[in-house]
């Protein structure tokens, strides 16, 4: 199982303060929800942790927290967007093969059915 990481666990280029203000900022914008520990000590999962990682590193290139928790959110809503799209895909194929199935199952049924209407007719004439 995963640990669970606090705030003086972790190894980011940010004050204590900052880092509780971005978590806060984080966890208001329902990117992240973590859990509380003892004191009400904020315990991160590891994805929780790499997403504090790769804000940090966007607001390197975007100069500035508001516009790097924005990009953010918007790499979470793309990520979202393409695992919805793979399990619209899954489910697609598996309604494709289900028809399938339901089709032979169905010519089974209706070629056994003239069968019988057949042998019936044939022995009542």
């Amino acid at each position: 199982m995963s640990k669970y990481k606090t705030v003086e666990d972790l190894d980011i280029s940010y004050s204590k303060s900052q880092l509780y203000r971005r978590i806060k900022r984080l966890i208001g914008q329902d990117i992240i929800s973590p859990k509380r520990g003892a004191r009400g000590q904020y315990l991160l999962a590891p994805g929780e942790v790499n997403l504090l990682h790769r804000l940090s590193e966007l607001e390197d290139s975007y100069k500035g927290v508001e516009s790097a928790v924005v990009q953010l959110e918007n790499e979470q809503l793309r990520q979202k967007v393409n695992e919805l799209k793979d399990k619209n895909k899954t489910l697609q194929n598996e309604i494709v093969a289900r028809t399938n199935i339901i089709q032979s199952l169905r010519g089974k049924w209706w070629d056994k059915l003239k069968g019988i209407w057949h042998n019936l007719a044939y022995h009542f004439k």
